[in-house]
């Protein structure tokens, strides 16, 4: 609750992955542009507001990689 980290959970495709759809790659949907954009605004906006976004990939849910999370929790308690 006290922590200011937002954790938002993304799909590799719609949202493009950078690990799968580098930012210059030009086979880019134009609906994946959108979201690039929109997610610039969002942590700005949330920077601005003195918040982190921790992002969960949907690659990393598929592999049951939860590090980042963990992370996040690690950091918490100490």
């Amino acid at each position: 609750v006290d922590t200011n980290i937002l954790i938002e959970v993304n799909g590799d495709y719609w949202h493009a992955n950078p690990l799968i759809y580098p930012k210059k790659d030009k086979q880019l949907t134009d609906r994946q542009k959108f979201k690039i954009e929109r997610e610039k605004e969002k942590i700005e906006i949330a920077t601005q507001n003195g918040y982190k976004i921790l992002y969960i990939w949907e690659t990393n849910i598929n592999n049951n990689d939860f590090s980042s999370i963990e992370e996040v929790k690690n950091g918490i308690q100490t």
